[in-house]
Order: structure tokens, then sequence, then C-alpha cells
């Protein structure tokens, strides 16, 4: 199993943990899953040997099942999508999540990102590209932006309506105004 579906098994758990759900409570609920993503750094190390592809690659390894299992080990009843739009995946789910419960597709969800760097291809691509910060630094918005720093990271934050939250006493850590994206 790709190490990003793993990490994001946990902190999913971390993150409904965190709000003050119980398992039970999220069980068969109408909670979406919304995960961005970037790289396939997992996918490229397994194809190296084909003698390592059996018939779990599929499942284990496929970014379309970062979400899907999420929603399948939780019993989350909701959308269940994988995303990538590069850099920007994080975002572009919240937005999706946001107006999915506006639009009452779904009643609660969890917005989730994974980056892992577990293989060197894509430093390699992205370096040869000329995108990587040769400080492997971001400075974003700055004069002295040169490029880009690669690092790990997984994510996850549990979104419903405020008054659900207050309702059911969830820890409210922040509230989302509102979101766009654009290209």
């Amino acid at each position: 199993m790709d190490p990003q579906q793993r990490k994001l098994l946990e902190v999913v758990f971390e993150c409904l943990e965190n709000a003050g759900e119980s398992l039970e409570s999220v069980s068969g609920t109408s909670t979406g899953v919304y995960v961005g993503r970037f790289t396939v750094d997992h996918q490229t190390m397994q194809s190296r040997d084909p003698d390592t592809i059996h018939r779990y690659s599929a499942t284990g390894g496929g970014t379309t099942i970062l979400a899907n299992r999420i929603s399948h080990v939780f019993n989350l009843q909701g959308p269940s999508f994988t995303l990538d739009t590069a850099c920007s995946s994080s975002i572009y789910c919240l937005d999706s999540a946001v107006n999915a419960m506006k639009n009452d597709i779904c009643d609660a969800a969890v917005v989730a990102a994974v980056n892992l760097i577990t293989a060197p291809e894509q430093c390699i691509a992205t370096g040869k590209a000329g995108v990587l910060s040769p400080r492997s630094t971001c400075r974003t918005f700055d004069a002295s932006a040169d490029g880009y720093g690669r690092a790990d990271g997984v994510s996850a934050v549990y979104l419903k309506r405020l008054s659900r939250a207050i309702k059911d006493d969830n820890k409210i850590w922040a509230v989302v105004r509102s979101t766009a994206v654009n290209s």
C-alpha cells in the first residue's frame, strides 16, 4: 500500500478525533472526502521491478484510491474523490467541499492533502524544469523568489456547517467565510 494512503488514514483519524467526533458518530453519515495530491512516487518505485506488481497494486497504489480508502475505512457516504491540480490541489479540494456543503450534496466533509517524497524522479524532473529553488526555500510573493522547495506533508481538516458544529459541540478552530479558485 502506498505510504500516502496509510498516513492519510492516520491523519484523518486524528482530525476527526480533534474535532470531537467519534468513529461511531461519523460512520454512515453523508460526509464527503476530498483529497488533494500531486506526485506518484510510490507507483514509480513499484513499477521499477515487475515482480513486485501483484493483484493489490492497483488499489494499493492508485491515486484515485486515496480518498476512496478513507471513505471505505470510516464508512463515509458522501462524495469521495482525489484531485490533482499540482501545488493547488488542497485549496481546490477545500473549494469543492465547501460548495458541496452549500449545495446540500453532503452534510460534512474531510478535506485532506498528501505529498510524500519517496523517489527521486519528481525532484529530478522539477529540478531540470527549473522550478526548484537552488536554496530549497519558498519565498512566495517575494522579489527574491527563485522557485520552490519540495517537502513531505499530510494534513486534514473536518468541515461542518457552523450551526451544526455548535449544536454538536464540536471544537471550532476556524470559520470558512468563502472560497474561490481560478486557473
